[in-house]
C-alpha cells in the first residue's frame, strides 16, 4: 500500500514535485511561489520538503525512516 497515509489519503505531492521544488528554491524562487506553481499550500509544501530532508525516499511510504 505504497503512497497512501493510514487514512488512504494519497499524498499531495509526489517525490519529483518535491525534488524539482528544492531545485526552483536553489534557483532562487521562494517558496510561496513554488507553492503555487505546484497547487498547494505553503506549509503543505514546506511538511513534504521537512519530511524529504529527514527521511529521504522513505518519506513516501509508510513507515519512514531516517537512514
Amino acid at each position: 500500500m505504497t503512497g497512501a497515509r493510514l487514512a488512504g489519503k494519497k499524498f499531495a505531492l509526489s517525490k519529483e514535485q518535491v525534488a524539482r521544488a528544492m531545485e526552483l528554491s536553489d534557483e532562487g524562487h521562494y517558496w510561496w511561489q513554488i507553492a503555487i506553481m505546484l497547487g498547494v499550500a505553503q506549509s503543505t509544501l514546506m511538511r513534504y520538503v521537512r519530511g524529504a530532508e529527514l527521511y529521504g525516499y522513505s518519506f513516501w511510504t509508510d513507515r519512514p525512516s531516517e537512514d
